[in-house]
């Protein structure tokens, strides 16, 4: 079994006596049988979709985690091409910037989803800006190690790694991050609906394209046979099954949305952070 795999059940996989396998409508259902490197590797090589319960029975957890999905509706800003920008500098410049950008109305799900479409390349920058934003937030008011991942279908899921902690204090931990990753976005994040679902208010008109949610969703396990779930990463998402799911690139530029090593982002002592 490889590295990786080992790699992943350690970071992510708290409870490891159920795991759930997802099928071709996106949906999953539980399998009462040990989550092993081995059950890991087929998720890897693409034999099976895998998603882990993300906290134990006792109601620990070893990952906090931000889902950044795209909106149905949005709006994206259509920047000047680099060759139009004017010698200016600094405060001037971010001026002009802003009286020649445009924001357009599109339906961002749609529009990601066609490779054609003329928002691609900013809906990259925006995914990766907004993703480095809740990184910050996890290191700064966490102190944990990060990583970012593409999911291959309609956002990206950004990680904190912890030894395991109380749900409800990973739940708390997420809202510190928030707090944190908000100003550095432009805006203040709040919950839009229910518990778990958070938007960017009082930000840049983009930030109506996504939406936030928290994991764990719950604050205790009381009660509860599985809790909450998320897919592993890499693997294929099965809502979208040629994309390529993937650990995102943070040295390059936020205009890519690119890969990186899997093992690389996973390990800390070599992960960029």
């Amino acid at each position: 079994m490889s590295t990786l795999a080992q790699l992943i059940l350690d970071r992510h996989v708290q409870r490891r006596d159920v795991y759930a396998v997802q099928s071709s409508t996106g949906a999953y259902r539980p399998v009462e049988e040990d989550l092993t490197v081995e059950v890991i590797q087929a998720h890897l090589d693409g034999h099976r979709t895998i998603g882990h319960y993300t906290s134990d029975q006792g109601g620990l957890t070893r990952v906090l985690a931000f889902d950044v999905d795209l909106e149905e509706e949005g709006t994206w800003t259509r920047y000047p091409l680099p060759e139009q920008f004017p010698d200016l500098h600094g405060e001037e410049l971010d001026r002009w910037m802003a009286s020649h950008s445009q924001q357009i109305a599109y339906r961002p799900r749609e529009a990601w989803l066609d490779r054609t479409h003329p928002s691609r390349g900013f809906v990259k920058y925006m995914l990766r800006t907004v993703g480095e934003g809740l990184a910050y937030g996890i290191r700064t008011e966490l102190g944990l190690h990060t990583a970012i991942a593409y999911s291959g279908h309609k956002g990206i899921h950004v990680y904190g790694y912890t030894e395991p902690v109380d749900v409800a204090e990973a739940r708390a931990g997420c809202e510190l991050a928030l707090d944190a990753a908000g100003p550095i976005l432009g805006g203040q994040f709040e919950l839009s609906r229910g518990k778990n679902f958070f938007k960017l208010y009082s930000g840049p008109a983009w930030a109506d394209s996504f939406a936030v949610e928290t994991f764990p969703k719950q604050s205790s396990m009381d009660g509860k046979k599985f809790g909450n779930l998320m897919r592993l990463p890499l693997g294929r998402n099965l809502k979208n099954p040629s994309d390529p799911c993937f650990f995102v690139d943070r040295t390059a530029a936020y205009s890519h949305l690119g890969p990186m090593d899997p093992q690389k982002a996973l390990d800390k002592e070599k992960a960029w952070t």
